[in-house]
């Protein structure tokens, strides 16, 4: 994937400071999320998110900033 520049930069969320090295782990998961989706799709496999991961995707449009 691609990432924009600033996608990197420390930033605050829900009062959490995220660190450049959590978002270089988050688009390191983010990465491998697009080789299972590209996996799935080729092998016409049904995946879905659970749990903290549905969580994160839904109430916080992303990872959970303290996870």
């Amino acid at each position: 994937m691609k990432y924009e520049k600033t996608f990197f930069a420390p930033e605050i969320r829900w009062g959490f400071t995220i660190q450049e090295m959590m978002k270089r782990c988050w688009a390191a998961n983010l990465d491998v999320l697009e080789v299972f989706k590209d996996i799935c799709s080729r092998y016409d496999l049904r995946y879905y998110a659970a749990y903290g991961t549905l969580l994160g995707a839904l109430r916080h449009n992303g990872f959970i900033p303290w996870d």
